[in-house]
């Protein structure tokens, strides 16, 4: 079940992609409708891997992050991410603090591969930006065009997040954590509900994107 915004009004956007936000809580769906997007030929920047990335390549913030929260979260070379969620999920400063570590790198890549994707490919319907920081940064939502919100009943969410191997008492550190942030007036939102199958999901998504 959808709940549509009138977009009959906007200004054509036949030159540049449509910047479409992905965002909800915890355990509702974005990334399965963000894969699903990616399938269908979307450019869909999963904001959990670009921030994987930014670990990876940028030796500053690796540094950062082990000055910041001990040497025990790098290893390897690389950022021990089990090691780091310990410690940031259990703490609202802890995790304020990695985030104002991460979020200016993150979305500086962000807005960059963006304006890649619409230089190379101006044709495009849309770019998909899928994650739930994005609640957090009102800013970097006011440069989007549309805002789908994918939510779920939260028996629903936490049946999920147990599929994917969370044990109770992390999921509801998990879901405490993140709070409901509101959305920048003048930005069309559409809502999903996502309460059922994937198949579900993928269907609501085509009727959805014969709108766009």
């Amino acid at each position: 079940m959808t709940q549509k915004s009138d977009f009959s009004s906007l200004p054509s956007q036949a030159s540049s992609p449509l910047k479409i936000a992905i965002i909800g809580r915890i355990g509702s769906g974005k990334t399965a409708l963000g894969t699903y997007l990616s399938g269908r030929g979307f450019p869909v920047l999963n904001l959990d891997a670009e921030v994987n990335e930014l670990y990876k390549k940028n030796a500053v913030l690796r540094k950062q992050i082990g000055e910041t929260f001990g040497v025990g979260v790098i290893a390897g070379g690389d950022v021990n991410h089990a090691a780091l969620a310990k410690i940031v999920f259990s703490n609202i400063k802890e995790l304020e603090r990695l985030e104002t570590l991460v979020y200016p790198l993150l979305f500086s890549e962000v807005r960059e591969k963006i304006r890649n994707i619409s230089r190379l490919r101006p044709l495009l319907r849309a770019i998909f930006i899928e994650g739930a920081v994005l609640n957090k940064c009102p800013k970097f939502l006011k440069e989007l065009s549309r805002v789908w919100v994918v939510d779920a009943a939260e028996d629903v969410r936490r049946k999920r997040l147990k599929q994917r191997g969370l044990s109770a008492k992390d999921v509801n550190l998990r879901m405490e954590l993140q709070e409901n942030y509101p959305i920048p007036e003048g930005l069309p939102v559409l809502t999903i509900q996502n309460d059922g199958t994937l198949n579900d999901l993928q269907r609501e998504t085509e009727k959805i994107l014969e709108s766009l």
